[in-house]
């Protein structure tokens, strides 16, 4: 998780790898155990990520990727089931989302 804080971090110049590195986090928020995802490391991170993220204002997609992570987050809290939501799934609302975005502008 210190990877994606470290990629999509203020200090990474490319926004394109800030957008990745979000995605990756919001699919690692996704598929991650529950007990993972319990511990306060990983949440403290994540949220951080997603923090910076909303910082972004020249990058409209950077904050998107910021707030999907948050939506993976707040979709994980209160399930300790085993049946999870595939990230194909995930990306794929995310892909229309973005497509639909698009159309818009």
């Amino acid at each position: 998780a210190k990877v994606f804080q470290n990629a999509g971090g203020a200090k990474q110049g490319a926004w394109t790898v800030r957008e990745s590195a979000l995605a990756a986090a919001s699919g690692l928020a996704v598929a991650c155990d529950v007990e993972s995802l319990r511990k306060h490391e990983l949440l403290s991170l994540l949220l951080d990520c997603s923090s910076t993220a909303m910082k972004d204002r020249k990058f409209w997609r950077v904050r998107v990727a910021g707030l999907t992570l948050l939506t993976s987050l707040v979709s994980r809290a209160g399930t300790g089931n085993s049946n999870l939501p595939t990230i194909s799934a995930a990306a794929s609302s995310s892909k229309a989302k973005l497509n639909d975005q698009m159309v818009l502008e």
